[in-house]
C-alpha cells in the first residue's frame, strides 16, 4: 500500500490535532464533569470559553462568488476576534464578516493578522486572529460581545 494511502487511513483512524485546536482544548482543561459542577475544579479557567458563530467573509469588492463560509469567535481579546476559514484571505485589506446566529445578523469590519494552519483529513483549516475596525471595536469595549451591537443588517 502507497505511504500517503496509510497516512490517510492512519489520520481519519487517529484523527488530528484540529479538533484541539478548534475548541481550544489542553492537557488540564475542564472535564465535562467539572463544567457541570458535579466534580469541584482544582484551576480557574484563564480565558473565558470561545464560542463560535456561522459567518460569511467578503472583502468590500467581493462579489458572491468570493464569499467564503466560516466560524467566528465569540471572546475578543485586545481588540481582536478568532476566525476560522477553509480557504487563505488577503491580507492587509478589510474584511466584512456577517455573522448569523440566534440574535440575527450582524456585521464585523476586520483585517487579517497572523494566521495558524490547521491540518484535517480533508485539508487545512486557517485560524485567523482579525483585528477589529474602529468603529467595532469600539463596541467591544463597551463589554458587547463581539462587537454585535455595532452594525445590524436586516
Amino acid at each position: 500500500m502507497p505511504q500517503a494511502a496509510i497516512q490517510r487511513i492512519e489520520q481519519f483512524l487517529y484523527g488530528s490535532n484540529a479538533q484541539w485546536r478548534v475548541n481550544q482544548l489542553h492537557e488540564d482543561s475542564a472535564t465535562p464533569m467539572q463544567r457541570l459542577g458535579i466534580v469541584e475544579k482544582t484551576y480557574s479557567e484563564p480565558d473565558g470559553i470561545n464560542y463560535w458563530s456561522s459567518c460569511e467573509v467578503s472583502t468590500a469588492a467581493a462579489s458572491d462568488v468570493n464569499c467564503i463560509a466560516g466560524l467566528v469567535g465569540s471572546q475578543p481579546r485586545k481588540g481582536e476576534v478568532l476566525l476560522l476559514v477553509h480557504r487563505l484571505l488577503e491580507s492587509d485589506i478589510v474584511h466584512t464578516i456577517q455573522i448569523h446566529s440566534r440574535s440575527g445578523l450582524r456585521t464585523l469590519h476586520a483585517t487579517t493578522s497572523g494566521y495558524e494552519t490547521i491540518l484535517t483529513g480533508l485539508g487545512n483549516m486557517y485560524l485567523y486572529r482579525v483585528a477589529l475596525q474602529v468603529a467595532t471595536a469600539v463596541s467591544v469595549a463597551s463589554n458587547d460581545t463581539l462587537g454585535m451591537d455595532s452594525v445590524i443588517a436586516a
